[in-house]
């Protein structure tokens, strides 16, 4: 091979690179100094029997440069500030947010109003209640959660 040849081989490897960079950047990755205290709209608990369960949260638009996130349901903390404006807000200081349709977060903090809607999660988001969602649904679970931790299926509580 000529010189030429490598340098033109080069030059294009290195714009191909360059190129797959700035699209990873721009759809796969968002760069966030994380958020404080956003609205939580729908709630939802997604996995199947041979994944691990997730909450996919829905966010008011226009507050953050995504609509929804997800979080694995074991990097959930929940806190209590009776001063809230809204009966759930979330909280996160991932700086690093992979995803542009559903960014994942490493770490989320649900703060809730109240001690009921605390004690509604913190029984929800037990592990043997996650194992047995995981045991009773063989294909993907979606389920909703209210405000105060309960599943809901079509618009109905379930039974716990």
């Amino acid at each position: 091979m000529n010189r030429r040849t490598i340098i033109t081989i080069t030059t294009l490897a290195g714009i191909l690179l360059l190129s797959a960079l700035v699209i990873e950047l721009m759809w796969g990755l968002s760069v966030t100094r994380g958020f404080h205290n956003i609205p939580v709209g729908e709630m939802y608990l997604i996995g199947g029997p041979e994944q691990e369960l997730h909450l996919s949260i829905d966010c008011p638009p226009g507050r953050l440069p995504f609509t929804k996130v997800r979080v694995p349901v074991e990097d959930v903390a929940l806190k209590v500030d009776s001063s809230l404006s809204e009966s759930i807000v979330m909280s996160s200081n991932d700086k690093f947010i992979w995803g542009n349709r559903w960014p994942w977060l490493k770490r989320l903090t649900l703060t809730v109003k109240n001690e009921k809607q605390q004690e509604g999660f913190e029984t929800l988001f037990k592990p043997e209640k996650l194992l047995q969602l995981r045991k009773d649904y063989r294909k993907e679970i979606i389920l909703g959660i209210s405000t105060y931790g309960l599943l809901i299926s079509e618009g109905r509580i379930m039974p716990d």
